[in-house]
């Protein structure tokens, strides 16, 4: 809940914001006529696809987009830790079973599924949006070095963005505790029923 009210007082403040921005497959290169010793291995292929930044001047809709990825990442596991909670006074109470905690699980289920791919899908949005805004050059211009502009040395902007799948998971188990708690109280039930 803490972590939601300061991600919440952050998006509103003047200060950076801390995010995760994509950047298309990026490794440093010397400028021409530059020479190094001492790398043994070098780089064929690949490089940073994304950088950990802290931004300053973003739109008011980026930080908000970034802000409500937060806030759905920490309902989450605000979800999780009351499923959690729960499941240990019903345990405490010798109720194992209860038909509140089936409710409870099936539900946590359902929002950690929706929150934390909504949580993912948001900040992915929000990271493409400033990666656009600290990347893309209008203009751009450099010394002339034996008839070539050197590179900006900048990544370039990149769009892309993935999603990773342990919200299903974790919300299939959720389902499948439910159901073990739903079916225990059925198996309970009839237990109190023949003695």
């Amino acid at each position: 809940m803490g972590a939601m009210v300061i991600s919440i007082m952050r998006c509103f403040s003047s200060g950076p914001s801390a995010m995760t921005v994509p950047v298309s497959s990026f490794w440093p290169a010397l400028n021409p006529g530059v020479t190094v010793e001492g790398p043994t291995a070098h780089v064929v292929d690949g490089g940073f696809t994304s950088a950990d930044v802290s931004v300053s001047g973003l739109q008011a809709g980026t930080r908000i987009i970034w802000t409500l990825g937060d806030v759905a990442s920490s309902a989450v596991l605000l979800t999780i830790c009351v499923l959690v909670a729960l499941a240990c006074w019903q345990l405490l109470r010798g109720n194992p079973f209860a038909p509140v905690l089936s409710n409870a699980a099936g539900w946590a289920a359902l929002a950690v599924l929706i929150g934390g791919l909504l949580a993912q899908i948001l900040h992915a949005v929000a990271g493409v949006r400033a990666s656009e805004a600290l990347l893309q050059l209008t203009t751009w211009s450099s010394p002339d070095v034996h008839g070539q502009e050197l590179p900006t040395g900048l990544p370039q902007s990149d769009g892309s963005w993935t999603i990773v799948w342990w919200p299903v998971g974790l919300a299939l188990l959720l389902a499948a505790f439910a159901a073990m708690v739903r079916y225990g109280g059925v198996l309970q039930r009839d237990v109190d029923g023949l003695i």
